[in-house]
């Protein structure tokens, strides 16, 4: 069980990741979140998302595969996006690939999570995209 809330969480947290702008060249504050702050901030989400989908044990075994997979390719997608630079084409280029990472690792859990799951999944999403825009507009 530990482990599918922590996939859960992890998920959440790499597809709101693979989602944010890079990041601006600016001298870094010593209020920055740390790598353990995230992890920490990753596990928080995860316990969250788990508690919203309510996964059954048998779910958890069959979302993981799933979402570690979407997770590993959401991280190539956010590294390449970095190493290419940040011209608006390039930027768009990943942005239509996280979405096409998105909607197969959807389609792939549709049959797994009920109807009101997968809406609450989609809704988890929703809410971290209104997150990062926000912090992107500060």
């Amino acid at each position: 069980m530990r482990i599918g809330i922590l996939v859960v969480g992890l998920v959440t947290g790499v597809v709101a990741y693979a989602q944010e702008p890079p990041p601006k060249e600016q001298p870094k504050a010593e209020s920055e979140p740390t790598k353990d702050d995230r992890m920490a901030q990753g596990l928080k989400r995860l316990a969250e998302v788990q508690a919203r989908l309510k996964l059954t044990p048998e779910q958890q075994e069959k979302v993981r595969p799933i979402v570690i997979e979407e997770m590993k390719q959401l991280r190539a997608a956010r590294d390449e996006m970095q190493s290419s630079g940040q011209r608006p084409r390039d930027r768009m280029k990943a942005g239509r690939k996280v979405k096409s990472i998105q909607e197969d690792a959807e389609a792939k859990l549709k049959p797994i999570l009920s109807k009101e799951q997968m809406a609450e999944y989609k809704k988890i999403r929703e809410e971290r995209k209104a997150q990062i825009r926000q912090r992107a507009a500060k």
